[in-house]
């Protein structure tokens, strides 16, 4: 069974063997394995929240990605230890036949309850969208509730919380190469509000994949109207696009904004950043510092190892 390590600070849970650990870095404050024993062989694409109550992650294990079995897979840490794997999710449909899980996003707004955003479906460009909730800190969740048609969730990497409890998602397709879109969610959290299409709004299309594929966007709220989005991409590059949202405002399918460098809406162009990516995913975040730390993966078919990079403007 692979074993699940979580690194506070940067974090890297992985479903391939792992090599023998490098020396402590003085960066990470915390790394442990979430677990060393579980019923399913391969674990993948990890998320991480912290609660009121602790730590919780998630992940999708199965056999293997894309198997009927794959389900969403749930531990918690309240500081001693993590507790035992538990599926919370899987993709037994009412005819009986089973679809594998995709892509876990936990997500814990400032009001309201824990979310777990996955996807659902044979493949990801079949893919549908689906939500969990739980108010206990992820100890139990609500039945699953299916997006509203054309709503995805965020596709890989957490939303971000604006003024009034709005979330903006980054969100992306791949039935049609692989195109990034933005969708947001005005609503109480609760099952009814997320499965309701008037909770919901999107965007079109940000770029055209004739010229970048792109996907898998991740965000950076970088002050109250500043907005950047780094997004994996086809070409080996890291494909960004940035936004002045004081007069942020979606109508209809657009998005319409002012921008610093660029128009945010479905025609713009995504401008690549120079530093090399790998097909793997990147995820970035804001530390309280101000800078804003991005984690591209090395581009090896393995996927590891994980690599950091920082910036302080």
């Amino acid at each position: 069974m692979p074993k699940l390590p979580v690194l506070i600070g940067l974090l890297a849970l992985a479903g391939a063997a792992q090599e023998t650990p490098p020396a402590p870095s003085p960066s990470i404050v915390k790394s442990e394995f979430i677990f060393e024993r579980a019923p399913f062989p391969s674990a993948h694409a990890s998320t991480i929240v912290q609660t009121r109550g602790g730590l919780v992650a998630a992940w999708f294990g199965g056999t293997r990605e894309r198997d009927p079995d794959v389900g969403i897979w749930v531990s918690r840490s309240d500081g001693p230890q993590w507790s035992a794997p538990v599926e919370v999710a899987n993709g037994v449909q009412p005819d009986g036949k089973r679809h594998p899980c995709w892509n876990p996003v936990l997500f814990q707004p400032s009001k309201g309850p824990l979310l777990l955003f996955y996807k659902v479906g044979p493949s990801p460009d079949t893919w549908w969208g689906m939500v969990r909730t739980s108010s206990d800190e992820g100890r139990t969740w609500s039945p699953a509730v299916k997006l509203p048609d054309g709503i995805l969730g965020p596709i890989r990497a957490k939303p971000v919380e604006l003024s009034g409890g709005v979330l903006l998602a980054g969100s992306s397709t791949e039935n049609d190469g692989w195109v990034v879109h933005m969708e947001r969610y005005s609503g109480d959290g609760s099952a009814a509000s997320l499965g309701t299409a008037a909770s919901w709004k999107k965007t079109g299309p940000l770029n055209t994949s004739a010229e970048f594929g792109a996907i898998q966007p991740t965000i950076l709220a970088h002050s109250p109207t500043s907005l950047q989005i780094l997004c994996r991409t086809r070409q080996a590059v890291i494909a960004e696009s940035r936004v002045d949202f004081a007069s942020f405002a979606l109508k209809g399918f657009r998005l319409l904004a002012r921008s610093t460098d660029k128009s945010f809406i479905p025609d713009t162009e995504i401008a690549p950043q120079s530093k090399p990516t790998p097909l793997p995913g990147t995820c970035a975040a804001r530390a309280r510092t101000g800078a804003a730390p991005s984690s591209p993966r090395n581009n090896s078919p393995r996927r590891y190892p994980l690599r950091g990079a920082n910036a302080s403007n």
